[in-house]
């Protein structure tokens, strides 16, 4: 199986195995991604990302001739393309951090009151919801809107280049905010309050649904053309579905962004929930992932991208290292103030943030980090403590999975944040994920859960355990007096 793993900042493709010996990996291919400025907006370029899912097909069907069962694409959540009659897309997407597709978020509270958002829709107020981007293009006069005929999240739209799919997967469908909680189909009153048109929804299908076939002909003798499927299209949903987790195990799927969360057969929409900025989206096999966003290594991404434009150390392993004998619970930082949402000089934004809290300057590059990844520790903490209390469960284990679980250093600081035993890996999660989906889909495996034991099984993770010490108490104190 080919999964196409896509995120904000890059993407890749693996092929994956389950056979009596467990579980087998193969990355074969990385490329970047990342929003570009096109008409004074920041914009997704559809045809570069096309043609490296183009490539990742090429290099898959070298290595492995005539032995892939499937492929399915998974990529980040809410933003989305606009298709016109013809079936063209119409213009590239908006990027989630382009500061237009919020611009109109206060309006829509107006119309809706927040709380019945919440309760419709079970999902998190964030600016960049798809809710939000849809309504402020209904108000713009040049906007692709007015010509469309299909609005596609983006893992249909990429699955759409491939085979002319024209449906999208529940995991992905549940970012918008536009679904209803109860009913699992667009919450179309909603949309008819908005104003944005009722006929651009595509119809909402199961993860594992067949998508056609990819066909890619790359030379006159030579074609391509293997089965496409829906994954669990929301690259959270794909990771998580790779987790063994138990009944009362949380997770964290790390990357630029921190999503923690457990796994629940029912939806929390309830005051508390609502209160505490809590999402309840969609999971692979059908149940609720309840979850809060909290930015992660973003913050240490554009650091790295300042870093290396004027000059200095940019290098991963080098910086992590510097954090690590830097001097520890030093200044702490909310990672989700809005100051920090959009690209720019985020070492300059962070200094200016904790000056203005009256807190001590890092000194140096090292001390910078380690504010952000002890800042980072102590959110997730934070948000695990309240959706357990939320649900009602006591934690046994935690898993963090994605890239951030590359990085011992912040995998350690959670475990002492949360008190938690926690399980690094999978780093590929996403990936495996979704590998595991078209797996269960076509009959490799019985189900989901049995993909995901086998993975735990075959491949090495590692274990932090909490730390005694009270010094993550005291951190947890003063960031809550700082911030709540």
């Amino acid at each position: 199986h080919l999964a196409i793993d896509i995120g904000a900042s890059g993407g890749k493709s693996f092929i994956g195995e389950f056979s009596d010996d467990g579980f087998d990996l193969r990355e074969i291919h990385r490329f970047a991604n990342a929003p570009i400025e096109m008409d004074g907006r920041l914009r997704w370029d559809i045809e570069k990302i096309s043609r490296s899912i183009e490539q990742s097909i090429v290099r898959a069907n070298d290595e492995f001739p005539g032995s892939i069962d499937s492929m399915a694409v998974d990529t980040w959540g809410v933003d989305f393309g606009l298709l016109n009659s013809a079936g063209g897309l119409i213009e590239n997407p908006l990027a989630y951090r382009e500061p237009f597709v919020s611009s109109t978020v206060d309006r829509v509270l107006t119309l809706i009151p927040p709380e019945e958002l919440f309760f419709r829709t079970g999902i998190q107020h964030l600016p960049f919801n798809t809710i939000f981007q849809l309504h402020a293009a209904t108000g713009d006069a040049g906007s692709s809107l007015n010509d469309a005929e299909l609005m596609l999240l983006m893992p249909g739209l990429l699955t759409y280049t491939r085979s002319r799919a024209k449906e999208v997967d529940h995991t992905i469908a549940s970012t918008t905010q536009l679904v209803d909680i109860k009913t699992g189909n667009w919450a179309f009153d909603i949309i008819e309050l908005l104003g944005i048109p009722e006929g651009i929804f595509p119809e909402i299908v199961n993860p594992g649904s067949d998508a056609g076939m990819s066909i890619l002909e790359f030379s006159k003798s030579k074609t391509i053309t293997w089965p496409i499927l829906h994954t669990a299209g929301h690259d959270t949903a794909s990771a998580i579905a790779a987790f063994d987790l138990d009944k009362d195990d949380v997770y964290i799927s790390s990357g630029s962004w921190m999503l923690a969360g457990c796994v629940s057969d029912t939806p929390l929409v309830t005051p508390d929930a609502y209160s505490a900025g809590l999402t309840n989206e969609r999971a692979a096999d059908g149940r609720y992932r309840i979850l809060k966003n909290v930015t992660g290594l973003y913050l240490m991404q554009e650091c790295q991208r300042a870093w290396r434009e004027s000059g200095e150390e940019s290098d991963t392993v080098k910086l992590v290292e510097m954090a690590r004998k830097a001097r520890s619970f030093g200044a702490l930082i909310n990672p989700d103030d809005p100051s920090l949402a959009a690209p720019g000089d985020m070492p300059s934004k962070l200094a200016k943030l904790i000056r203005q809290s009256s807190q001590r300057s890092p000194k140096n590059q090292g001390e910078l980090l380690r504010c952000i990844f002890e800042s980072i520790a102590i959110k997730c903490a934070i948000a695990l403590e309240r959706i357990t209390g939320a649900v009602g469960i006591m934690p046994g284990k935690l898993q963090i999975g994605g890239g951030g679980a590359k990085n011992e250093l912040l995998c350690d600081m959670i475990a002492g944040a949360s008190g938690l035993k926690t399980i690094a890996g999978p780093f590929d999660a996403t990936a495996i994920g979704n590998i595991i989906v078209q797996a269960a889909s076509v009959g490799g495996i019985e189900s989901i859960n049995e993909g995901a034991k086998i993975v735990g099984k075959s491949l090495q993770m590692k274990t932090f355990e909490p730390s005694e010490s009270s010094d993550w108490s005291d951190a947890k104190k003063r960031y809550l007096e700082l911030y709540e």
